[in-house]
């Protein structure tokens, strides 16, 4: 992850010309095969559970078996941004539209603590202005890198603000919608399940599509990570 660049992270988003979703996400989960091998969910030497969720029943669905791929495929299917996809009879999108912290599937392993990571923490002013560490937009370029560059910039820029006419455009909708429910959907599931340590990461800690901040963002979980367990230990 942290060996992506901008441009890696726009390559592997395929448009999918579907009424189901912009992307198909294939693109992704076939560079995470080819990293990775075949991989089934059951031979990991740790436990683990993907939620999706069923649009057709409205649940939740634990995958816990089978192929490792296809269950994270259905995990990530964001709706309207990734096309859903048909595992097993069931037609699955993102576990976090009805389970953005899903805390019940540990409950089957025994464990001596529960530590869970919600996204919808509160904003913090501080980083709408982020240090961008593991972005390569300080590095030079020349000739027609430079063209491909700026274009590629601009086209984050659409993604990401308003159009001149002041309203956002839709795939600013889309994931601040998203968002919105899930942190609604969160507060009220970590009420339920509640942890023994909780480390909440601020909403606009990081953008939907940078992927290319992964050092940046791991070295901000570590620390957040930190600070919960100090707290916790005091």
């Amino acid at each position: 992850m942290e060996a992506l660049s901008q441009r890696d992270v726009l390559r592997l988003l395929d448009f999918a010309f579907s009424r189901s979703g912009i992307f198909s996400a294939d693109r992704i989960i076939h560079t995470l095969q080819n990293m990775l091998g075949d991989i089934r969910i059951e031979d990991l030497p740790v436990s683990f559970t993907a939620v999706a969720t069923d649009l057709d029943a409205g649940r939740e669905v634990w995958l816990s078996s089978g192929s490792l791929f296809s269950a994270i495929r259905a995990s990530i299917a964001i709706p309207s941004l990734f096309t859903p996809v048909k595992l097993e009879g069931r037609l699955l999108v993102d576990g976090g539209v009805l389970n953005p912290v899903p805390i019940a599937p540990t409950l089957r392993d025994m464990t001596d603590l529960t530590v869970a990571v919600s996204l919808s923490g509160k904003d913090e002013p501080q980083l709408d202005e982020p240090v961008k560490a593991a972005s390569d937009a300080g590095q030079s370029r020349k000739g027609y890198q430079a063209a491909i560059g700026q274009f590629i910039e601009s086209i984050q820029e659409r993604l990401a603000t308003e159009d001149a006419s002041g309203d956002v455009n839709i795939f600013d909708v889309m994931s601040r919608s998203i968002e919105s429910m899930q942190h609604a959907v969160a507060r009220f599931k970590l009420a339920a399940y509640n942890p023994d340590i909780l480390i909440e990461i601020p909403a606009n800690a990081c953008g939907l599509f940078e992927f290319y901040r992964a050092e940046e963002m791991i070295d901000f979980g570590y620390r957040r990570a930190a600070r919960e367990i100090k707290t916790r230990s005091a």
